[in-house]
C-alpha cells in the first residue's frame, strides 16, 4: 500500500510540475457557479492522459516506476480530485451551498468523457475534434423531447435524467477506455 502511495506522490508531483497554470487556470474556472463548470472540467480531461498521449510524452511516463494501469488510475483521481475540490469549494464560496446532485452528475460527466478522450487518443487521434463533435451531438440529442420520449437523455453524460443508467454508461465507457489502454502496446508514444 505505501508503494502505491509513493507512486502516486511521485505522479502527482510529474503532473503538476508539468502542467502546473493550466491546472490551475481549470481549477479556478471550475469554482465558477453554472453550467460553465462542465466545460472546464471537458478541457481539464484534455489537459491531463490525453495531452500527454497527444504529445508523446507516455513513453517517458512510463520509463518511471508507473504500470500503464497506475497511469491511467493516478490520472483518472487526480482529475477526480480537482473537480471535486473545485466544485466544493466554489459552490460554497459563491452561492453558500451545494447542490447534492452537483458531484454525482460532474462525476458522470468526467468519467465518461475522460473515457471518450481515452478511446479517441488510443486509436490514433490526436486533436479533441471528435470528442468536441461528440459533446455536441450530446447537447443537441439529449434535449430534444420530453423525459419519457428521449432514450438518450437517461444515459447522456451532460443530461443525465437518470442517474443510475448515466453511471451505468459512463462506468462501461470508462471501463473499455481501461482496459484498451493497459492492453494497447503501442511504442510510439
Amino acid at each position: 500500500m505505501t508503494a502505491v502511495l509513493r507512486h502516486f506522490e511521485a505522479f502527482l508531483m510529474l503532473q503538476t510540475t508539468s502542467k502546473r497554470r493550466p491546472l490551475a487556470l481549470l481549477f479556478l474556472g471550475i469554482m465558477l457557479p453554472g453550467p460553465l463548470k462542465y466545460l472546464f472540467v471537458f478541457l481539464l480531461i484534455s489537459k491531463l492522459i490525453y495531452l500527454d498521449i497527444a504529445s508523446r510524452k507516455m513513453k517517458m511516463i512510463l520509463s518511471f516506476p508507473f504500470s500503464r494501469a497506475e497511469v491511467f488510475i493516478f490520472s483518472y483521481i487526480l482529475g477526480i480530485m480537482i473537480v471535486f475540490c473545485g466544485s466544493v469549494t466554489g459552490e460554497s464560496f459563491f452561492t453558500g451551498s451545494i447542490d447534492p446532485v452537483l458531484i454525482p452528475s460532474l462525476m458522470i460527466f468526467y468519467s465518461a468523457y475522460f473515457g471518450v478522450f481515452v478511446l479517441v487518443c488510443m486509436k490514433g487521434a490526436s486533436s479533441i475534434t471528435l470528442p468536441v463533435f461528440l459533446l455536441i451531438a450530446d447537447l443537441s440529442a439529449g434535449s430534444y423531447g420530453s423525459f419519457e420520449t428521449n432514450v438518450f437523455s437517461w444515459i447522456s453524460p451532460l443530461y443525465h435524467k437518470d442517474m443510475i443508467y448515466a453511471s451505468v454508461f459512463s462506468a462501461l465507457v470508462l471501463a473499455v477506455s481501461f482496459i484498451l489502454f493497459v492492453n494497447d502496446r503501442r511504442e510510439k508514444w
